[in-house]
Formats: structure tokens, C-alpha cells, sequence
């Protein structure tokens, strides 16, 4: 059993994969693919939507490849600037830290 942890770089979703789901993690270390089965979705739907993963599983190698087979997902909180999976997830305008709407701020004008 393996345990890891990362940034989700990539999520597919191939139609001919018959509902499985690859997600490709990234940390300090380099890049990590998971294969993620339609019933761990099943049974962490909300939590494998999040932008960065804690995942649980059975490492697999074939040949060159090696990736990891979930069995369970966590949620990492507070990791990517307080956005829950994609920019603007509330339905909200993506706002700076001081509060300053994107939108408001003009451009500096060069002198």
C-alpha cells in the first residue's frame, strides 16, 4: 500500500475506458498517474474533484510504467490559494488578496 500526495496536472476520462479515470499528480519528486476505478469514484465523488489529492493504493509496474491503482481519495486542503477544484467555483469573480476585484484594476500606463 502506497500513499501520496500531489497537484492534479491532468484528469481524462476516455469513453472507451468503461468510466475509469486517470489522474496525473505532480509534487517536488516529478509526476505520478493514478488509475481510478468507477467505484472508488463512486465513493468519493466530491473528493476527487479538489486540485490537489491525498491518494491510497496498490502500486503497479509494467514494464516502464508505474502507477498507482486508488483505492482512497482525501481531499488536500488550502494548498492552491483557496479555489476548490477550478477558478471562480462559487459562481464569485476571482478577486486579489487585498480584496480588489480583476476586473476594476487598470493598467499602468508607462511614462
Amino acid at each position: 500500500m502506497v500513499t501520496t500526495a500531489g497537484l492534479v496536472i491532468m484528469r481524462q476520462r476516455p469513453g472507451t475506458a468503461k468510466g475509469t479515470c486517470f489522474i496525473m499528480i505532480e509534487d517536488e519528486t516529478g509526476f505520478l498517474q493514478t488509475v481510478v476505478f468507477p467505484s472508488v469514484l463512486e465513493r468519493f465523488p466530491l473528493a476527487f474533484r479538489h486540485g490537489a489529492l491525498i491518494m491510497r493504493g496498490e502500486l503497479q509496474i509494467l514494464g516502464q510504467w508505474r502507477g498507482l491503482v486508488v483505492q482512497t481519495i482525501w481531499p488536500l486542503e488550502n494548498v492552491i490559494g483557496g479555489y476548490t477544484g477550478f477558478a471562480g467555483a462559487d459562481g464569485g469573480r476571482d478577486q486579489r488578496e487585498l480584496g480588489e476585484e480583476l476586473d476594476s484594476v487598470q493598467p499602468k500606463q508607462r511614462v
